[in-house]
């Protein structure tokens, strides 16, 4: 397939592998284990706050000092056990969860 100039793929993943991909990152770069107690939906919520919280700063994610963003992630996952949940499947999209 040959894609015209004005032509864009979407690769953003669903809620389901953007959660998954979450749980990697916060549990591998970060070393967070206390996140796995919580849903899919829960930690999308966790992601959502510390862009907030990088955005508040005027930084992207990744440029945030790593003690004071796993500090802030310790905290959101806190905080996120009192989000009600969502059901989140692999066929979920993102405005079912709106």
């Amino acid at each position: 397939m040959q894609l015209q100039q004005s032509e864009n793929i979407d690769i953003t993943p669903s809620p389901h592998t953007a959660a998954q991909l979450i749980r990697t990152i916060v549990e591998d770069a970060y070393g967070v284990t206390e996140h796995r107690s919580l849903s899919s939906y829960q930690m999308l919520v966790v992601w959502k706050r510390l862009e907030a919280h990088a955005d508040e700063e005027g930084v992207e994610l990744h440029e945030m000092k790593r003690p004071h963003l796993r500090k802030l992630l310790l905290t959101e996952i806190h905080d996120a056990h009192a989000t009600p949940s969502k059901t989140i499947t692999p066929t979920t999209s993102y405005a079912e969860l709106s």
